[in-house]
């Protein structure tokens, strides 16, 4: 391979998210630190910190050029909505660290060449080997180690995650039984109190009314027309509490259409309630506040805008 003149600053950039270089990684930061006196190593990080593809933080990869290759110069860049905006960055940063050098970027399989379109020159360099980072991710996330360093690790990793939030669906399928309105509730396993069917969103769910469609099916059996949106707010699950995860859930009412009800997937009993008088000391903890803003929004919507009828009509058909 035939490469041009060295300049004075070689400049690197990629993610490096492994707990060790690889030799694909090894061969060409060696190559540059043979051929430039000083070298740069721009550390790419997500606008949107972790995620399985970005595990580690700037600090910690860092740490592991300042072990392996000490005389580089490391600094952080982070990831822009597009390759024009990223480029003018990458280049703003060069100059600020090196205002008057000639500098070259080096770039291998899959790396940023092919989305630079910055004022300095570039050199793709042919990977030695068939490994990346992502096949690494994959083999460390395979099996656990029985090492100190590795509980540490995982320690750091979770502690330093961004405040986790879940957003939730719940749904309140009501019905009417000789003009008393019910509510279709359910018992997760070892409780003893009462809760809206519903969960999280899942990646394929296409809006939340989906969602909650979705979850009220899988958990009750039951066919519901179309979901009107109620309310939504924090829930203090005991479940996700205890995870340090914050549930965010979105109440939606559903018409009951038709179906005999029984608990599926994680409830454990799927039952038809009067609708009024349910007290709080019915519902389990995080969905006492749903119940009650539930009850206040039938009082108003339920019996107007025809909410039953859409139902009717379609267990007609």
């Amino acid at each position: 391979m035939s490469l041009p003149a060295p300049t004075d600053v070689g400049v690197v950039i990629g993610r490096f998210q492994v707990q060790n270089l690889h030799k694909g990684h090894r061969s060409l930061l060696d190559l540059v630190r043979a051929r430039h006196q000083r070298v740069l190593v721009l550390l790419g990080s997500p606008a949107w910190k972790g995620g399985k593809d970005n595990p580690l933080d700037y600090h910690a990869r860092e740490l592991m050029f300042r072990i392996e290759y000490p005389s580089f110069l490391v600094a952080a860049i982070t990831d822009t909505q597009t390759d024009e905006s990223w480029s003018e960055v990458v280049d703003s940063r060069i100059k600020d660290i090196f205002p008057l050098s000639n500098v070259t970027l080096y770039g291998a399989r899959d790396s940023f060449i092919h989305k630079y379109s910055g004022r300095y020159k570039t050199v793709f360099v042919p990977q030695c080997v068939e490994s990346s980072g992502t096949d690494y991710r994959d083999q460390t996330a395979a099996l656990p180690l029985a090492s100190e360093d590795f509980r540490a690790g995982v320690i750091y990793g979770v502690q330093n995650n961004p405040s986790r939030m879940a957003p939730c669906v719940d749904g309140a399928v009501l019905r009417k039984n000789q003009d008393i309105v019910q509510v279709l509730l359910i018992q997760k396993p070892g409780e003893r109190l009462w809760r809206f069917p519903g969960g999280k969103l899942e990646p394929d769910d296409e809006s939340l009314e989906s969602a909650v469609n979705r979850e009220v099916r899988e958990e009750t059996g039951v066919e519901v027309g179309t979901p009107v949106y109620v309310t939504s707010g924090n829930l203090p699950d005991w479940r996700a509490v205890a995870a340090g995860i914050t549930i965010h859930s979105s109440l939606f009412a559903l018409p009951y259409v038709y179906g005999a009800p029984r608990g599926g997937d994680d409830a454990a009993v799927a039952q038809f309630f009067n609708l009024y008088p349910i007290t709080e000391s019915f519902m389990e903890a995080c969905h006492k506040s749903l119940m009650t803003k539930l009850q206040a929004w039938a009082k108003i919507f339920v019996d107007k805008g025809g909410f039953f009828l859409e139902a009717k009509s379609i267990a007609a058909d």
